[in-house]
Order: structure tokens, then sequence, then C-alpha cells
């Protein structure tokens, strides 16, 4: 009995080293592939800000862009009001210069002298004149 005891402490010994022996193994793989895992998850962090940073500047850019555009679009309305505003002026300026050129002349059957008194009356108000001189046409 004494020998199987001794036996079976011996097994038992064998068994609990050879156990040690895989732990220690899967604790040495274990921790190679938590520091494995850690430096990953350090490069994926590193990229990630990196990239976040990227991005960041990205829509910065775009967004710097978009207020640029949007001064331009309002200087540029401003611009078309403006010159729209002018045009308009010039029409009428226009349209009120073409009436007067249309009203000063001879009417149809009219004597050049009557026409002459006519435009006279109507642009001063004078009534009353006389012919001094006329201008022989050449």
């Amino acid at each position: 009995m004494e020998e199987d005891m001794h036996s079976f402490l011996s097994t038992k010994s064998e068994a609990t080293e050879e156990l040690r022996g895989h732990l220690e193994k899967l604790k040495t793989m274990y921790g190679t592939a938590v520091k494995a895992l850690d430096d990953l998850v350090g490069e994926l962090d590193s990229y990630s800000q990196s990239t976040f940073g990227q991005l960041i500047t990205e829509v910065s850019k775009h967004s710097a862009l978009e207020e640029l555009y949007k001064r331009i679009t309002s200087e540029a309305e401003s611009l078309l009001h403006d010159l729209e505003d002018n045009l308009n002026s010039w029409e009428k300026k226009l349209t009120a210069y073409a009436q007067q050129q249309r009203e000063g002349g001879i009417d149809e059957n009219e004597d050049p002298i009557n026409a002459a008194f006519r435009e006279l009356r109507k642009e001063t108000g004078v009534t009353s004149a006389e012919i001094v001189t006329e201008i022989i046409k050449i």
C-alpha cells in the first residue's frame, strides 16, 4: 500500500508539474496575445485619431468654403440688384427721351413756321414771338 501511495503521489506530482508547464505555456501565450491585442488597439487608436483629425480638417475646409460661397453669393445678389436698378433707371430716362423726341416734330401737312411757334409755346410757355430772320436751307 505504501508503494501504491508512493506511486499515486509520484503520478500526482508529475501530473501537477505537467499542468504547471501547460499553465505557464497558457500564461505566456495569453500574455503574448494580450500584448499583441494591446499593441493592435494602440495602433488602431492612432489610426482612428489620425483619420478623425483628417476628417475634421476636411469638414473645416468645406465649412470655410461654404461660408465663402455664401458671402460671394450675397455680394453677387447685391451687385445684380444694383445693376437691375441702374438698368431700370436708364430705361426710364431713355423712354422719356424717346417720348420727347417723338413729340418735337413737324406734324403732317404743318407749316414749319407754325410748328416752330407751337413747339416754342409748348416747351417754354411763350405765347407771343416774332421771326427775326429765317435761315436758308442749303
